[in-house]
């Protein structure tokens, strides 16, 4: 089958790490990589159709823990096999599904890939190969750091939600709650999910005049710039960070007692302590602060996968590309474009 990795590990006296990544011009497309088989009880081997590219994904640490690693970890495709050896196995062949690996594991880069069922999900019905690549990272991203780690109360998107009515939360008018990155592909999901949570929702980017239609047309009842987010005065009770830098720096100022202030950010991995060390934020504060890495979630996925049926979430792709060329499309995903959402490789 065809996978990406990457072609070499740099030369001997620096090898490509995270402080070293590799360039993209190292991944290559090999073609005569062994077909995965699902080997452990609750396995199933898929056949990918598409697969996404994340912008900063040659520096994170778990690129590089193996020689010849495939890449790649959102996944929309159909069930070829399973392992169904626990008989309590939620798939069977043929059903097309859409999902995410592990973060140490992915493999998505490729034909064929071995995935467990708390990675897959059933992909929504009106949503193409493409579009459904294109959701879970980012979407679990948001819907995890909005329902779990800030501990808004999630809307029931199921039909079970729909008939007890729980699919629509209203008592949030006084939850506060601020975006930053908000037009990105994480940011456009906190948006949009914060809304349907009943939350007021500020969105922030680096320019009104480029995003403010577009974060209005999300839900966002205010947009602000970077630059003026001090300006207000206001505090918010949430506060999800997804560029870091100076801007997350800003947020300790923004974030109201008892309140949350969450990263996504990759390079903010150690955040709250450097900012505490640095004399950012106080040693001693009452402020939920914390950075956290997305984790596969087939319950998170249904409750997605239900909200994107009905129409009440939004795809955004910004590019699809073949698998071959995955070093164009990992540049691309790198670099500032109009384009809104994921670039998508289709195999």
């Amino acid at each position: 089958m065809r996978a990406v990795s990457l072609s070499a590990k740099g030369n001997l006296s620096i090898p490509y790490s995270p402080t070293n990544p590799a360039p993209s011009s190292a991944l290559r497309v090999f073609s005569d990589v062994k077909i995965p088989q699902p080997s452990r009880s609750g396995e199933l081997l898929i056949r990918v159709n598409a697969t996404t590219v994340i912008r900063d994904a040659l520096t994170w640490p778990e690129t590089y823990i193996e020689e010849k690693k495939i890449l790649g970890h959102d996944f929309a495709g159909t069930v070829v096999s399973v392992n169904d050896e626990s008989h309590d196995m939620p798939f069977k062949v043929g059903d097309e599904v859409y999902g995410m690996t592990e973060g140490s594991r992915a493999g998505a880069w490729a034909e064929y890939m071995v995935v467990n069922t708390e990675e897959a999900c059933v992909k929504p019905s009106r949503l193409s190969w493409v579009e459904a690549a294109a959701v879970p990272l980012s979407a679990l991203t948001a819907y995890q750091a909005l329902f779990e780690k800030a501990s808004i109360r999630a809307p029931d998107f199921t039909r079970q939600g729909r008939a007890s009515g729980t699919h629509q939360v209203t008592a949030m008018k006084e939850v506060r709650i601020l975006v930053i990155g908000a037009s990105g592909c994480v940011g456009n999901y906190l948006v949009q999910l914060a809304k349907l949570a009943g939350a007021h929702v500020t969105a922030a980017s680096s320019s009104n005049e480029r995003n403010k239609d577009f974060l209005c047309a999300l839900g966002a009842d205010d947009v602000v710039e970077y630059s003026d987010l001090t300006s207000s005065g206001k505090q918010y009770e949430v506060i999800i960070d997804t560029v870091g830098g100076s801007v997350l720096k800003t947020c300790w100022s923004l974030v109201a007692d008892n309140g949350s202030l969450i990263s996504v950010d990759s390079a903010s991995w150690n955040f709250v302590r450097e900012h505490r060390d640095s004399g950012v934020a106080q040693e001693e504060g009452n402020v939920n602060a914390l950075f956290f890495i997305v984790s596969p979630s087939r319950r998170n996925l249904e409750q997605l996968s239900a909200a994107l049926d009905d129409g009440l979430l939004k795809v955004f792709v910004a590019s699809t590309l073949p698998l071959e060329d995955v070093r164009l499309a990992y540049d691309m995903s790198s670099r500032f474009t109009s384009k809104r959402g994921k670039v998508v490789l289709v195999l």
